[in-house]
Protein backbone atom coordinates (compact mmCIF):
# COMPACT_ATOMS: atom_id res chain seq x y z
CA UNK A 1 0.00 0.00 0.00
CA UNK A 2 2.48 2.60 -1.14
CA UNK A 3 1.34 6.20 -1.32
CA UNK A 4 2.81 9.33 -2.87
CA UNK A 5 5.26 11.09 -0.57
CA UNK A 6 5.41 14.28 -2.64
CA UNK A 7 2.68 16.16 -0.71
CA UNK A 8 4.81 15.77 2.42
CA UNK A 9 7.96 17.25 0.87
CA UNK A 10 6.97 20.76 1.99
CA UNK A 11 6.90 19.63 5.61
CA UNK A 12 10.24 17.92 5.21
CA UNK A 13 11.79 21.06 3.73
CA UNK A 14 10.81 23.05 6.81
CA UNK A 15 12.40 20.42 9.01
CA UNK A 16 15.47 20.35 6.80
CA UNK A 17 16.07 24.05 7.34
CA UNK A 18 16.06 23.50 11.11
CA UNK A 19 18.53 20.63 10.92
CA UNK A 20 20.82 22.53 8.58
CA UNK A 21 21.01 25.49 10.96
CA UNK A 22 22.50 23.09 13.52
CA UNK A 23 25.14 21.82 11.10
CA UNK A 24 26.05 24.88 9.05
CA UNK A 25 29.82 24.65 9.56
CA UNK A 26 31.41 22.60 6.77
CA UNK A 27 33.28 19.52 8.00
CA UNK A 28 36.83 18.77 6.87
CA UNK A 29 37.16 17.88 3.20
CA UNK A 30 37.82 14.34 2.05
CA UNK A 31 39.19 13.89 -1.46
CA UNK A 32 36.88 11.84 -3.69
CA UNK A 33 39.67 9.47 -4.66
CA UNK A 34 40.47 8.43 -1.09
CA UNK A 35 37.69 5.86 -0.89
CA UNK A 36 35.49 3.90 -3.23
CA UNK A 37 32.69 4.18 -0.63
CA UNK A 38 33.13 7.65 0.90
CA UNK A 39 29.98 7.37 3.02
CA UNK A 40 30.50 3.71 3.91
CA UNK A 41 31.07 4.49 7.58
CA UNK A 42 27.68 6.20 7.77
CA UNK A 43 25.93 3.22 6.19
CA UNK A 44 27.75 0.89 8.59
CA UNK A 45 26.58 2.95 11.57
CA UNK A 46 23.00 2.95 10.30
CA UNK A 47 22.84 -0.77 9.48
CA UNK A 48 24.97 -2.26 12.25
CA UNK A 49 24.32 0.07 15.17
CA UNK A 50 21.13 2.12 14.91
CA UNK A 51 18.65 -0.03 12.97
CA UNK A 52 19.03 -3.05 15.31
CA UNK A 53 18.02 -0.69 18.13
CA UNK A 54 14.78 0.21 16.36
CA UNK A 55 15.86 3.53 14.86
CA UNK A 56 14.41 4.37 11.47
CA UNK A 57 17.52 5.81 9.88
CA UNK A 58 19.21 6.23 6.53
CA UNK A 59 22.04 8.12 4.87
CA UNK A 60 21.01 11.28 3.10
CA UNK A 61 23.23 12.32 0.22
CA UNK A 62 23.27 15.70 -1.47
CA UNK A 63 25.32 17.03 -4.38
CA UNK A 64 26.01 20.60 -5.40
CA UNK A 65 28.05 21.11 -8.56
CA UNK A 66 28.84 24.74 -7.71
CA UNK A 67 30.76 23.71 -4.59
CA UNK A 68 28.33 25.09 -2.00
CA UNK A 69 28.32 23.02 1.16
CA UNK A 70 25.09 24.54 2.48
CA UNK A 71 23.09 23.58 -0.62
CA UNK A 72 24.54 20.07 -0.69
CA UNK A 73 23.68 19.68 3.01
CA UNK A 74 20.11 20.84 2.40
CA UNK A 75 19.72 18.27 -0.37
CA UNK A 76 21.29 15.55 1.80
CA UNK A 77 18.98 16.33 4.70
CA UNK A 78 15.87 16.22 2.53
CA UNK A 79 17.08 13.04 0.86
CA UNK A 80 17.52 11.43 4.27
CA UNK A 81 14.07 12.53 5.42
CA UNK A 82 12.38 11.11 2.34
CA UNK A 83 14.23 7.82 2.85
CA UNK A 84 13.17 7.71 6.51
CA UNK A 85 9.55 8.34 5.51
CA UNK A 86 9.73 5.53 2.97
CA UNK A 87 11.32 3.18 5.52
CA UNK A 88 8.58 3.96 8.03
CA UNK A 89 5.94 3.28 5.39
CA UNK A 90 7.58 -0.09 4.67
CA UNK A 91 7.66 -0.94 8.37
CA UNK A 92 3.96 -0.17 8.79
CA UNK A 93 3.14 -2.16 5.67
CA UNK A 94 4.80 -5.19 7.26
CA UNK A 95 2.73 -4.69 10.42
CA UNK A 96 -0.43 -4.37 8.33
CA UNK A 97 0.22 -7.57 6.38
CA UNK A 98 0.88 -9.59 9.52
CA UNK A 99 -2.17 -8.13 11.24
CA UNK A 100 -4.33 -8.87 8.19
CA UNK A 101 -3.53 -12.56 8.54
CA UNK A 102 -5.33 -12.59 11.92
CA UNK A 103 -8.59 -11.15 10.56
CA UNK A 104 -11.47 -13.50 9.87
CA UNK A 105 -14.23 -11.41 8.29
CA UNK A 106 -12.79 -11.14 4.81
CA UNK A 107 -12.99 -8.10 2.57
CA UNK A 108 -14.86 -5.83 4.98
CA UNK A 109 -12.21 -6.01 7.70
CA UNK A 110 -9.40 -5.92 5.17
CA UNK A 111 -10.69 -2.69 3.67
CA UNK A 112 -11.08 -1.11 7.10
CA UNK A 113 -7.55 -2.18 8.01
CA UNK A 114 -6.06 -0.85 4.77
CA UNK A 115 -7.80 2.51 5.02
CA UNK A 116 -6.93 2.98 8.69
CA UNK A 117 -3.27 2.02 8.38
CA UNK A 118 -2.89 4.20 5.28
CA UNK A 119 -4.31 7.29 6.98
CA UNK A 120 -2.31 6.65 10.16
CA UNK A 121 0.91 6.27 8.19
CA UNK A 122 0.35 9.55 6.36
CA UNK A 123 -0.47 11.37 9.59
CA UNK A 124 2.61 10.09 11.41
CA UNK A 125 4.89 10.97 8.49
CA UNK A 126 3.53 14.51 8.20
CA UNK A 127 3.52 15.19 11.95
CA UNK A 128 6.18 13.09 13.61
CA UNK A 129 8.91 13.54 11.02
CA UNK A 130 9.30 16.99 12.51
CA UNK A 131 11.19 15.00 15.14
CA UNK A 132 13.78 13.55 12.80
CA UNK A 133 17.33 14.26 13.81
CA UNK A 134 20.73 14.54 12.25
CA UNK A 135 22.33 11.53 13.92
CA UNK A 136 25.82 12.29 12.69
CA UNK A 137 27.94 15.22 11.66
CA UNK A 138 27.83 15.84 7.91
CA UNK A 139 30.64 14.39 5.84
CA UNK A 140 31.86 16.43 2.89
CA UNK A 141 33.50 14.97 -0.21
CA UNK A 142 35.31 17.22 -2.70
CA UNK A 143 36.23 16.26 -6.25
CA UNK A 144 39.81 16.97 -7.26
CA UNK A 145 38.98 18.00 -10.81
CA UNK A 146 35.75 19.98 -10.36
CA UNK A 147 33.86 22.25 -7.98
CA UNK A 148 31.32 19.55 -7.13
CA UNK A 149 30.81 18.76 -3.45
CA UNK A 150 28.98 15.73 -2.04
CA UNK A 151 27.59 15.66 1.49
CA UNK A 152 26.41 12.64 3.43
CA UNK A 153 24.61 12.70 6.78
CA UNK A 154 22.71 10.23 8.95
CA UNK A 155 19.05 11.20 9.35
CA UNK A 156 16.73 9.27 11.62
CA UNK A 157 14.24 9.05 14.44
CA UNK A 158 14.32 7.02 17.60
CA UNK A 159 11.91 4.09 18.11
CA UNK A 160 10.17 5.58 21.13
CA UNK A 161 9.14 8.72 19.30
CA UNK A 162 7.93 7.06 16.12
CA UNK A 163 6.36 3.94 17.67
CA UNK A 164 4.50 5.95 20.30
CA UNK A 165 3.22 8.32 17.63
CA UNK A 166 2.04 5.44 15.46
CA UNK A 167 0.20 3.68 18.28
CA UNK A 168 -1.42 6.89 19.51
CA UNK A 169 -2.54 7.78 15.99
CA UNK A 170 -3.93 4.28 15.44
CA UNK A 171 -5.84 4.34 18.72
CA UNK A 172 -7.32 7.72 17.88
CA UNK A 173 -8.29 6.68 14.37
CA UNK A 174 -9.92 3.36 15.22
CA UNK A 175 -10.09 2.27 18.86
CA UNK A 176 -11.55 -1.18 18.10
CA UNK A 177 -8.88 -1.92 15.53
CA UNK A 178 -6.22 -0.71 17.94
CA UNK A 179 -7.53 -3.04 20.64
CA UNK A 180 -7.23 -6.00 18.30
CA UNK A 181 -3.80 -4.90 17.11
CA UNK A 182 -2.62 -4.67 20.73
CA UNK A 183 -2.95 -8.46 20.95
CA UNK A 184 -0.60 -9.09 18.02
CA UNK A 185 3.11 -9.82 17.79
CA UNK A 186 3.58 -6.58 15.88
CA UNK A 187 2.34 -4.55 18.83
CA UNK A 188 4.59 -6.49 21.18
CA UNK A 189 7.59 -5.84 18.94
CA UNK A 190 6.90 -2.09 18.92
CA UNK A 191 6.67 -2.05 22.70
CA UNK A 192 9.93 -3.99 23.01
CA UNK A 193 11.68 -1.41 20.84
CA UNK A 194 10.36 1.36 23.09
CA UNK A 195 11.41 -0.47 26.27
CA UNK A 196 14.88 -1.22 24.92
CA UNK A 197 15.36 2.39 23.90
CA UNK A 198 14.27 3.61 27.35
CA UNK A 199 16.75 1.29 29.05
CA UNK A 200 19.62 2.30 26.78
CA UNK A 201 18.85 5.99 27.33
CA UNK A 202 19.15 5.84 31.11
Amino acid sequence: MKFNLRPIIGVLLLTASTLISCASTPPPLVAKGESDAPFGDLYTQAISDLRPKGFIVDVGIGIDKTGRFDLALQKATLDGQVKVASAFETKVEGLRKNFAETLTNGDTEAQELNETFSSVTKAVISKTLNGVQALSKPKQIKYQDSRQVDVGILIGIDPKTVNTAFLAQLQGANAKLYERFSATQGFEDLQKEIDSYDKSSK
